[in-house]
């Protein structure tokens, strides 16, 4: 709506007027510009209906002081779509909803469609059960959609089915909530059906005042000649399938929905006036009762129009005069064509064209090249809008070339300033210009008509005219006798005169039931957060189906998905039995441990909020084939990364190990901001598909730690310290070179990334959330009483806990290769197959058996990973005594090596079903299910450390099968709606 249009608390009569006055200028606009103006007792208010607001510029009249109330809607101006969840919906509403479809499929059930329009109109409203939402977002509404698709539908894309059906229904929400806020009227008139038609039912249905309709064109006819020629329809059937004497079903679709949504506007009207009798004769085959049908041809403004007859040259001008919007309907290029054939024939000829460019602006485009094409740019001019007065003097015949028309006023107003026409054989041009019968026929011809489309023969007519001037002024006679008879504004305005007075003095008629007093005075993700193009490479090893194939994807697999995170325990653990003999005192090589152990976790908290949020952006970036701001995002979040981590870390070291040598503190520092960068990095892997080069990265980065620690063991804690860091900057470094080898940029840097349009809060608490759960509980056992001993400066550590800890992360490798393996290659490619079959139009059967395949392939996947990570964690039960004495640890460990061992494992079954909710792009679920993770594990963490030593580690493995258990719940859920989901949730 715009506040720079009067508004009223009431008016007389309210004008509905769909893309019409005051925007567009011309005919149906210049007629109710007339109409307002002839009724300066009549208190107008204008409700106008357009498609979206960019679509109109400034009003093209200047508004009538008789105008009091104005409103504009935009039925396609769709605000952002709010938060939406699922609902189930009313089940009594979508019923009456479904009876009333069934009866609007039935032109003969005029009576009850009526009433279930009435009765409807309430749940409609924005409170009622079948509001805007409940159509966009309720199962009741899938259902009901794809019952329809099933039954009526015989194009196979459900896809296009399911968006032409919502986009063809959503503004009646729009056209509900006019009705239920315009301001009280006593006539409602409405100048075509369409949208405004139906929206002047709802008023008649909802206030109980009458409805007028008066149509120049039939709406549902031209309607269809627009979708007949649309390009934004598509049509499924094969070559094969298609007959010509048929449209398609989309088309058809369309059709039928202004067809019944027409025949509603005429069943509520009081009224139904057109121009000329072959109109009225179409609105009685359309559905219009004939005993409200009536003719009031256009009334034209005679003594003004007159008046220009003086000021006409002695002589016939050569000029030829197309008075319209330059649009397709118009059919322009048949006028441009004649012209060529006409200044063959008389050299001195002009063809103007004087209407608006701006509705069509690349048909009028097409226009110009026509004419330049042709050699016309000096004989044809394009004079945009223009007043008829200053045009119709000037002008010798008046051409409409129209391919539809209903009852021109153009061709009026040229009759009453002495203009003949040549039109095509449209609407009532052919009354207009030989008469209806009797005595109108039997003043002659006021020019000639022709068939539409044929250059030649208006150029024929047009010429014959001209070479003839006893027969042009008998023409111009003519023209001035049929309107100064039949067609004055004067006869116009007295019948709407008696339509509007009787109207306006009739009682309030029934409404829909209960209605409250008047008021007076409002879509996917790119993929997945996780390495799928490594996925897909592993999936070619695979197929080559053989032995050395499948060890080498699963070795592969397991490498790439354990990531720096679990290679680093390996790295530790290995430093420190390989140092044993050569750093004394022991304590030196625990504290290594410890340290390196803190780094890794404070590092994974702090980086946690941006990893998921930058594989988003990166791998969006990647969906939209921008691999170029790749790199220019990551040197800028590395910046970042590296500020960040250097200012924070330096205040931990000055502050919080002041007993500590500086090379300490700063080796501390140093491994921190490293570290950081290397979760950055691995992020910025995540497209890459060089499987390979990734695995020997990892591995020359760790086998590169482990021995420079080595090296420099003899240096004591230092030393082992110097050796991590150099180790984990030639990590960074193999994977900053793949970065660059990978993607390139234009800039150097960009800080698009940081831009708030790209931001996802919801991922970054997702990343701290689920790496905070990961690392809470070992918090909690590091600073517990009891639990928890000093180590170096302020870091504890837990010699009962850690260990087991360790160990038991070591047996999910094995499950962490399965879940590349599996869920991020068959998942994927079946996923695909999904949203494909969504995206391409497939049909309804086709996408189920997709889901079906899909949710297969989840199944397969979860029970491969819950099998072969079971298989591991016996092995662990097999060995862990074995591997506690060759570790030279208390076998009273092993109660917990069991427990963390199973907790491992619900870990990576817990990942594998959060990377399938990342794939549905369900991130609140997540958030939810690492948000309880976090709560449950601090919980029940505590509650064990109550309990005692028999207890330790139950917290941990508890919450992780609790959250398990919950995602995989929500995920059969999630996948038995999936289509609902995926086609209503979006």
């Amino acid at each position: 709506m715009t506040d720079e249009f009067p508004r009223a608390e009431s008016a007389d009569v309210a004008l509905l007027l769909e893309g019409t006055f005051p925007y567009v200028s011309g005919g149906v606009s210049s007629w109710v510009n007339q109409m307002i103006r002839a009724f300066p007792d009549i208190r107008f208010a204008l409700v106008f209906i357009g498609s979206r607001r960019e679509d109109y510029g400034k009003p093209a009249y200047a508004l009538p002081d008789n105008v009091v109330h104005v409103e504009c809607h935009y039925l396609y101006d769709f605000p952002a779509p709010p938060l939406v969840q699922a609902s189930g919906g009313d089940t009594q509403a979508f019923e009456r909803s479904r009876r009333l479809h069934d009866a609007l499929r039935n032109p003969a059930s005029h009576g009850e469609t009526a009433e279930l329009i009435r009765a409807s109109i309430a749940d409609l409203r924005d409170d009622g059960p079948l509001a805007e939402e409940q159509f966009l977002y309720s199962h009741r509404a899938w259902e009901m959609m794809t019952d329809s698709y099933r039954s009526y539908c015989t194009d196979p894309s459900f896809t296009d089915y399911f968006w032409t059906v919502r986009i063809m229904h959503k503004p009646l929400w729009m056209l509900v909530r006019i009705a239920e806020n315009l301001i009280p009227v006593k006539v409602f008139h409405t100048i075509s059906t369409g949208y405004a038609g139906f929206l002047g039912a709802l008023l008649r249905y909802r206030w109980g005042r009458p409805l007028l309709v008066s149509e120049h064109g039939i709406y549902t006819k031209e309607r269809k000649i627009d979708l007949f020629q649309s390009q934004w329809i598509r049509d499924n059937r094969s070559i094969f399938e298609k007959d010509i004497s048929q449209i398609s079903y989309f088309r058809d679709l369309w059709v039928r929905f202004f067809e019944t949504i027409g025949r509603v506007c005429y069943d509520a009207a009081e009224d139904i006036i057109s121009l000329y009798e072959g109109n009225r004769l179409r609105q009685v085959i359309d559905g219009a009762p004939a005993q409200k049908t009536r003719n009031i041809p256009n009334g034209i403004n005679l003594p003004r129009l007159a008046a220009l007859r003086d000021k006409r040259a002695a002589t016939v001008p050569h000029v030829m005069c197309l008075i319209g919007r330059v649009v397709p309907i118009k059919d322009v290029k048949t006028f441009i064509r004649a012209m060529l054939t006409i200044t063959r024939e008389m050299p001195d000829a002009e063809g103007w064209i004087a209407g608006p460019e701006d509705e069509d602006p690349d048909y009028a485009q097409e226009c110009h090249s026509l004419a330049e094409s042709l050699g016309l740019g000096e004989r044809i001019k394009f004079l945009g809008f223009q007043k008829i007065d200053d045009v119709l003097p000037k002008v010798g015949v008046l051409v409409l070339s129209s391919i539809s028309e209903a009852l021109p006023l153009v061709v009026l107003e040229g009759f009453a300033a002495g203009v003949p026409s040549v039109t095509t054989d449209v609407g009532s041009c052919r009354q207009l210009l030989f008469g209806l019968d009797g005595e109108d026929a039997a003043l002659g011809a006021a020019g000639a008509v022709v068939r539409i489309a044929d250059p030649a023969a208006l150029a024929a007519e047009v010429l014959n005219l001209l070479r003839d001037e006893s027969r042009w002024y008998a023409a111009q006679a003519t023209g001035i006798a049929r309107v100064e008879r039949y067609y004055t504004q004067e006869m116009m305005v007295g019948s709407y005169r008696e339509l509007y007075e009787r109207l306006r003095a009739q009682p309030d008629m029934p409404t829909e039931h209960g209605a409250p007093r008047r008021r007076r005075g409002v879509p996917a993700s790119a993929g997945s957060a996780l390495m799928a193009g490594i996925g897909f490479e592993l999936r070619k090893m695979l197929r080559r189906d053989s032995l050395l194939g499948l060890l080498r994807a699963y070795t592969y697999a397991g490498i790439i998905s354990s990531g720096p995170w679990i290679l680093s325990i390996v790295g530790i653990l290995l430093i420190g039995i390989l140092s044993l003999p050569f750093v004394i005192p022991g304590v030196l090589i625990t504290q290594f441990q410890v340290s390196v152990t803190y780094m890794i976790a404070v590092s994974l908290i702090v980086t946690g909020p941006l990893q998921l949020a930058l594989t988003r952006f990166t791998s969006d970036r990647l969906f939209e084939k921008r691999a170029d701001l790749v790199l220019p995002n990551y040197h800028s979040v590395s910046f970042v990364i590296t500020l960040g981590a250097a200012w924070l870390g330096s205040i931990v070291v000055l502050f919080v190990f002041p007993q500590q040598s500086a090379v300490y503190r700063v080796l501390m520092l140093a491994g921190f901001v490293v570290m950081c960068n290397i979760w950055i990095a691995v992020i910025f892997l995540s497209g890459m598909k060089q499987y390979k080069a990734i695995v020997w990265t990892f591995l020359v980065g760790y086998t590169m730690t482990v021995l420079l620690a080595l090296l420099f063991n003899r240096l004591g804690l230092e030393g082992l310290l110097l050796g991590f860091v150099m180790g984990q900057l030639c990590l960074l470094i193999g994977t900053v070179a793949l970065i660059y080898r990978n993607f390139t940029g234009r800039r150097f840097v960009s800080f698009e990334v940081f831009n708030p349009r790209y931001a996802y809060p919801s991922l970054m608490l997702i990343g701290l959330f689920y790496n905070l759960g990961i690392w809470l509980d070992k918090f909690m056992f590091w600073y517990a009483p009891g639990t928890g001993q000093q180590v170096i400066g302020p870091l504890n550590a837990s010699v009962i806990y850690d260990i087991p800890v360790f160990l038991a992360y070591l047996g999910i490798i094995p499950g962490m290769a399965v879940f590349l393996v599996r869920i991020e290659t068959d998942f994927v490619e079946y996923y695909d197959a999904f949203y494909n079959a969504v995206r391409g139009g497939a049909s309804l059967e086709h996408i189920e058996d997709m889901r079906n395949t899909m949710v297969q392939t989840i199944r397969a996947g979860l029970y491969e990973i819950v099998k072969v990570q079971a298989m591991a964690a016996l092995l662990l039960f097999a060995l862990g005594t074995a591997l506690l004495r060759v570790l030279h640890i208390s076998e009273l460990y092993l109660p917990l090596l069991y427990v963390d061992t199973l907790a491992a494992s619900l870990q990576v079954v817990f990942l594998g079903v959060l990377n399938i909710f990342f794939y549905l792009d369900r991130r609140t679920v997540v958030l939810a299910l690492t948000g309880a993770f976090v709560v449950l594990n601090g919980v029940l963490t505590w509650i064990t450390l109550q309990l005692g030593p028999a207890w330790y580690g139950y917290g941990f493995a508890v919450s992780l099968l609790l959250v398990v258990m919950a995602s995989l719940a929500i995920l059969d859920r999630k996948l038995d709606r999936l289509e609902y989901e995926t086609f209503m949730l979006q």
